[in-house]
């Protein structure tokens, strides 16, 4: 997660009233609610200047951001997108309560009634301290940022696995054949006539996309129906362990980020969907190989590797597609979709190549 700073907030501990009569409402109350949110927590970690707004921090998900100094260091302001509860939060909190160990895992700070979230203007909000450290492209990744990251994802995995209480088939396999299916029996058809009607410059990066796609799915979704059954050891995962997550200072892994799309399956599903942006075979044996050096509990259900990272592959298009054309959702930054779409068309080119996989 890239945060990106906005304009600042002039942030005064000794007062609930507003410096300067030139800000506008809608400042203001921004200000007041700001205020009032942070006076519940511990004077330590309230801001000893000014408070920065991150806005979602360069991503989608919806989340409002803000960051300040405290004196207990760097603070992070976290405001959940508008319709996650209380209660799918506190979950999420207790399973990264198990990986307090680690460093790298911010753990949510607690109120001075001793909570870890608070629910007011209509979102979920948690302070957290703000790690140090840059995410670094994955095409920038050498052996060591390799082995630090992927060991990262393991030891946090084997935390996690304290939870484990059931074997069975992988909600994401049967997530992923649900939208394989979709295209097959009409999505297609439904993003195609979405592209043709619109007038929009990734409109043949988009029908290429599609064109390609309707000629490797047939083989993704057999491969995937293989596994489907498969039981497996099912415990927290975080669902969306992309390289932007992974902090690095001097060459080490200082944090692992964003914690937002965590559920229960198998730890593979992390494992593919970082695969998605380490393409050459390779990185992703040597990847492969610093997971097992750290952690080899999660070995169970490996079959199911190849063939949830070849359907992330897939789908990494259709999702933008349908986000961009049919869905017309907005994103903050203008490259975002062309970005996604050659990322789609990069990721095909990734299927089609056999080297490119991870070993079975």
């Amino acid at each position: 997660m890239a945060l990106r700073r906005r304009s600042t907030c002039v942030w005064s501990s000794g007062s609930t009233r507003i410096g300067s009569l030139s800000l506008p409402s809608r400042a203001a109350r921004l200000h007041q609610f700001l205020h009032e949110l942070i006076a519940e927590y511990p004077e330590a970690v309230r801001p000893s200047s000014q408070v920065n707004p991150l806005g979602s921090g360069g991503g989608n998900s919806g989340s409002q951001l803000f960051r300040w100094s405290s004196l207990n260091g760097e603070i992070l302001l976290r405001g959940w997108p508008v319709g996650v509860g209380p209660d799918r939060v506190q979950t999420i909190h207790a399973w990264i309560a198990a990986a307090n160990s680690l460093s790298f895992v911010p753990q949510p700070i607690r109120t001075r009634r001793s909570i870890t979230r608070i629910t007011r203007g209509g979102r979920v909000w948690q302070l957290e301290p703000l790690l140090p450290g840059e995410s670094i492209p994955t095409s920038d990744w050498d052996e060591s940022l390799v082995r630090c990251a992927l060991g990262a994802l393991a030891r946090l995995h084997a935390c996690l696995a304290v939870f484990r209480t059931q074997t069975a088939p992988s909600p994401a396999v049967s997530a992923r054949l649900a939208e394989i299916h979709w295209l097959m029996s009409g999505g297609f058809s439904t993003l195609q006539d979405a592209v043709t009607g619109a007038s929009d410059p990734n409109s043949v990066a988009a029908l290429r996309w599609i064109a390609w796609a309707r000629r490797l799915i047939g083989k993704i979704d057999a491969d995937l129906r293989k596994v489907a059954t498969e039981s497996v050891s099912i415990q927290p995962v975080l669902r969306d362990a992309r390289p932007e997550h992974f902090l690095f200072t001097s060459g080490r892994l200082t944090g692992l980020v964003d914690y937002g799309a965590m559920d229960l399956d198998t730890p593979w599903v992390d494992l593919a969907r970082l695969f998605l942006e380490i393409p050459d075979g390779p990185r992703r044996r040597m990847a492969l190989d610093a997971y097992e050096q750290q952690w080899n509990s999660a070995m169970d259900g490996q079959r199911l590797l190849l063939p949830l990272t070849t359907a992330a592959d897939l789908l990494v298009g259709a999702h933008w597609i349908r986000w961009h054309f049919v869905e017309r959702r907005h994103f903050e930054d203008e490259h975002t979709i062309v970005n996604g779409i050659r990322f789609g068309l990069d990721c095909l080119a990734t299927i089609s190549g056999q080297r490119d996989r991870p070993r079975d």
